[in-house]
């Protein structure tokens, strides 16, 4: 999500664009940047990925939250699937 951001800031243009982000955290093997995202313990896999869960809810906010402060994203849709 950071290297969208930072395109979107440093290529400013009024022509449409599509931009694609495949995210994998919540597939396997359920990789999380730090504990601090280890809610439940890592011994079981559905443990690991309900962690992943909970880091890539963070991070989709966190990157919503950068968007928001890119005032061409204010005519931009966002769809996540």
């Amino acid at each position: 999500y950071k290297q969208i951001i930072e395109d979107f800031k440093n290529k400013k243009t009024n022509s449409p664009k599509l931009t694609i982000c495949l995210t994998l955290s919540t597939h396997h093997p359920f990789q999380i940047p730090d504990k601090s995202f280890e809610f439940f313990p890592p011994d079981k896999e559905e443990n690991r990925f309900r962690n992943s869960m909970i880091y890539a809810d963070y991070a989709i906010g966190e990157f919503v939250k950068e968007l928001d402060k890119i005032p061409e994203m204010q005519n931009t849709i966002t769809i996540f699937v």
